[in-house]
């Protein structure tokens, strides 16, 4: 099974962690806003729209991992990055 990161857990970052689980990847998604991460490793999302969804496929500790601490990133097979498009 491939694992795979995502950096940047918003409106472009968490759609694409459920089409990974959705896909079969295991992922591991890193923000670092330490508020996101403990929301959704609690099994919701910090943003409306996709709480719901969240709560009925992810299964945070099974087939997704969420931290603030980069050092996750480390031994992926690919990291996906997921920043606002104004920088």
């Amino acid at each position: 099974m491939t694992n795979v990161g995502v950096i940047g857990l918003g409106y472009v970052g968490l759609p694409l962690v459920l089409a990974l689980i959705r896909a079969g990847k295991k992922v591991v998604g890193y923000d670092s806003n330490a508020e996101v991460v403990l929301r959704l490793n609690d099994g919701g999302a910090h943003l409306p729209l996709w709480d719901v969804r969240f709560r009925k496929e992810v299964v945070p500790g099974d087939n997704a991992i969420f931290t603030d601490n980069p050092q996750a990133m480390n031994g992926l097979d690919s990291v996906i990055i997921c920043v606002p498009t104004p920088l």
